[in-house]
């Protein structure tokens, strides 16, 4: 019998109950996860004809065909969104308009049908905004064991998922034909209660895995596990806090890692001097079910308790089912969903390198679970750090679609006019020893529009020869660079330098400008004022112009 885990029943449970009336009705659901798996698994009576996800449409899971939405529309008036309560809002607003159009009805997993905010940014009024640093002090102070959840918790993880650890082993080398970050979530379902990484690896190798294969691959996640973690330092100050007070401090954990090999994680990120460390592998026993809180009550020795964590299915309401105290913090990327920047996570599955920018981006913003409880959801930019970390991977996109474009023009110079191309310019130089802008080259030069749009003969000149000396060259293919513009720059340079530009713009004010013939020359990289065109931050959806 397939085991499925509490949230995975509860989910079902609360399905078969809220959307009862509908039984006989054709549903899609809209999910392809673990919980799709049980309420398809777990319920009875049903019709459901099909799943929703953008990324598998076309495809069969769990014996149900993925459809697009226009497919859904055509069989079901009624859709089931099958996600945490974070994530539910943010999945409706992607569809509520076509789901408007077509007469169909969205329903949460309970059965609750909704409805469009007045404002889709507007979630003031959420619980979790009440819970302040110092009331959370006051918990800790109120009980003499404090339990502490290490993963999301303490320690976050420069990705969005736990599973995107696989791929990116996968695209480092992997287990050359084997299709390792599938075979990896399999091995972990396969390997039977609270398995340790070995006994995962040994499900590996048992399944066509050569003996190098996994004690290469088993070493490679624990140090992409060591590489990708990083404090949650409010959480660390908490940690510590107890210790302060003389608290008997446990961490209490559902995990693969060994004792050893967590203990060298908590360490490298300050999370030292705890008195016991339990771990599932180690303890043959899960948070999910009880049992390691059962474990947990043990070490308590029949003194008050106090459990920290981030999941609710996982941490809170099985350690209330035990009669331990909870509080609950939200980890980076529930408050990310949380967020006013959630729409930035609309299409976060496409490519493990956006998932890593939005990872690093979750974890600049998020990492304090109190990083948005004054401003209720707003994102407020406390430090340049975290500007860089959102603006960053946007310009380290562009650069290598310029790149391409580049290449594909036979571009030999690459000029940058000063100010708003010295950032681009800088991060060229970085490409360049990665591999790319090989064969270009890089121009920085000053050039205001003051300068290169003069009438003056003498002026014109003048500035030919200031070309001429910073290294451009006349007869070499040239492109030019702009950050948001409409070609009035590049139209006066072409005529200074009496040839054709390409220019490559980060984003343009308006099409490019109509007094000026650019429009057949001119890549554009976004473009505010068209319809199709969007901000698809960190997904590389460039467009022609």
């Amino acid at each position: 019998m397939m085991e499925y885990t509490p949230e995975g029943y509860a989910v079902a449970d609360a399905f078969q109950k809220g959307m009862a009336a509908y039984q006989k009705e054709p549903l899609v659901l809209y999910g392809t996860g673990k919980n799709t798996q049980a309420v398809l698994n777990l319920t009875k009576g049903f019709n459901i004809v099909g799943l929703l996800d953008p990324n598998l449409a076309g495809k069969v899971v769990y014996g149900k065909p993925v459809l697009t939405l226009e497919e859904a529309a055509a069989c079901t008036r009624r859709i089931v969104i099958i996600a945490r309560s974070t994530v539910v809002p943010i999945i409706f607003r992607w569809i509520h308009e076509f789901a408007r159009e077509k007469d169909i009805t969205v329903y949460n997993y309970a059965g609750l049908e909704l409805k469009e905010p007045e404002d889709a940014y507007d979630r003031s009024g959420l619980e979790y905004w009440k819970h302040s640093w110092q009331e959370l002090k006051r918990k800790i102070e109120g009980h003499d064991v404090v339990s502490f959840d290490i993963f999301d918790t303490l320690l976050g993880r420069y990705v969005l998922r736990p599973k995107d650890l696989f791929e990116l082993m996968e695209q480092e080398g992997g287990s050359g034909e084997v299709p390792f970050a599938e075979l990896r979530r399999q091995a972990e379902r396969e390997s039977g209660y609270a398995p340790t990484l070995d006994q995962i690896y040994d499900w590996l190798q048992s399944n066509g895995m050569d003996e190098g294969g996994r004690r290469r691959l088993r070493q490679q996640e624990f140090e992409w596990e060591m590489r990708l973690a990083y404090p949650r330092r409010r959480m660390i100050k908490a940690l510590r806090y107890a210790l302060s007070l003389g608290k008997k401090v446990v961490l209490t954990s559902d995990m693969y890692l060994s004792k050893r090999e967590m203990v060298q994680l908590l360490e490298k990120h300050g999370s030292s001097g705890c008195h016991s460390l339990l771990i599932s592998c180690e303890e043959k026993a899960a948070k999910g079910d009880g049992k390691l809180f059962a474990r947990l009550l043990e070490e308590a020795g029949g003194s008050t308790v106090l459990h920290i964590g981030d999941d609710r299915f996982r941490d809170i309401e099985p350690a209330q089912r035990m009669g331990i105290s909870t509080w609950q913090v939200w980890s980076a990327y529930e408050l990310f969903m949380a967020s006013s920047l959630w729409p930035l996570l609309s299409d976060e599955r496409s490519e493990i390198g956006d998932r890593l920018s939005l990872g690093t981006l979750c974890a600049a913003l998020f990492e304090d679970p109190f990083a948005l409880h004054e401003a209720k959801g707003r994102v407020v930019l406390n430090h340049f750090e975290q500007l860089s970390c959102l603006m960053g991977p946007w310009v380290l996109s562009f650069m290598q679609w310029a790149s391409k474009r580049l290449e594909e023009a036979g571009i030999k110079q690459f000029i940058y006019p000063s100010r708003d191309g010295f950032l681009f310019y800088q991060v060229s130089h970085v490409l360049r020893k990665a591999g790319l802008l090989r064969g270009v080259d890089l121009v920085y030069a000053k050039a205001s529009r003051r300068a290169v749009s003069t009438s003056s003969a003498l002026e014109q000149e003048n500035y030919r020869a200031y070309m001429k000396k910073i290294g451009l060259r006349h007869e070499r293919p040239t492109a030019i660079f702009d950050f948001v513009a409409r070609g009035t720059v590049q139209h006066h340079m072409e005529r200074l330098l009496g040839k054709k530009l390409l220019g490559l713009y980060f984003a343009t004010v308006e099409h490019p400008n109509d007094m000026f013939p650019l429009k057949d020359h001119v890549l554009s990289a976004s473009h505010p004022m068209e319809a199709e065109a969007s901000w698809d931050a960190f997904t590389l959806r460039w467009r022609r112009y």
